[in-house]
């Protein structure tokens, strides 16, 4: 769909970016964001296979704990190697981008879906603690004050990897207490369903959304100058229009068979 997209809509499309949206990284996706979907799919078969092929539930906490890891150890290791590699290609020299639907980081990957999975019943039956939460706070902002540990796969980065973990788990721990309480409102509950079951269209489209929002915008107001109004009213536009395009496809069964599972597309019954 992306493909075709860029073909009805851009004069850029050729056989190479049909390459570049098969081979699913964020440096050959034109949609940078999207280069996620495929990787998420070879994440899920890789750790379904992983947790069948070791019998995870069955083990114990420190093979658990090791398991993950070992996980992040080759995953970080493998990153450093992939960052100082070039590949030559008819007398030119490339910087080598990943692997396909960016199997390189899936040991990463796999070391944080792995332990949601393991500890979904913990997060199910989740209430905050302030001390831990105090904790969790102090050692975030430590870590990105002081510390160089950044984090972004999409460019193969995870420098500083104690670091970065630990502000991982300060992060998780802190987004599942502001979790918590809004769950405990009604109103604010109903909000962030509402984009929850969006949210493979909110992944799709934000990107390109955000990007044409702040070029109509460059056409009314100086973005120099209004830089915070111009970005929020883009971040705002760019995370609701996908909730319209959901509610249009919807209605529309050729499309339904592209974006929602084949039983919720009412292609078959």
């Amino acid at each position: 769909m992306l493909l075709v997209g860029a073909t009805l809509f851009s004069r850029g499309a050729n056989i190479g970016e049909a390459v570049g949206i098969l081979f699913g990284t964020g440096q050959t996706i034109r949609w940078t964001p999207l280069w996620f979907l495929p990787h998420l799919w070879c994440l899920l078969i890789c750790s379904y296979v992983l947790v069948r092929l070791v019998d995870l539930d069955k083990r114990s906490v420190l093979f658990k704990v090791a398991l993950l890891l070992i996980l992040l150890f080759v995953g970080v290791s493998i990153l450093a190697l992939i960052r100082q590699t070039t590949v030559s290609f008819s007398g030119r020299d490339f910087e080598l981008i990943g692997l396909p639907f960016s199997f390189d980081i899936v040991f990463i990957s796999m070391a944080f879906l792995l332990s949601g999975y393991l500890m979904s019943q913990q997060v199910k039956n989740f209430t905050p603690s302030y001390p831990v939460l105090a904790i969790a706070i102090i050692t975030f902002a430590y870590i990105v004050v002081v510390t160089h540990a950044v984090v972004d796969l999409n460019r193969r980065v995870y420098d500083q990897p104690i670091y970065a973990t630990l502000a991982a788990i300060s992060g998780i721990y802190f987004m599942l207490c502001i979790a918590f309480y809004v769950s405990r409102s009604l109103s604010l509950r109903r909000i962030f369903s509402t984009f929850g079951s969006a949210s493979l269209f909110v992944l799709i489209f934000h990107y390109a959304l955000g990007k044409k929002a702040q070029v109509m915008l460059g056409y009314m107001i100086p973005i120099e100058k209004w830089a915070l109004l111009c970005g929020g009213i883009s971040y705002v536009f760019s995370v609701t229009a996908p909730l319209l395009i959901r509610a249009m496809i919807l209605k529309i069964k050729f499309f339904k068979f592209f974006y929602f599972p084949i039983k919720r597309s009412g292609l078959v019954s």
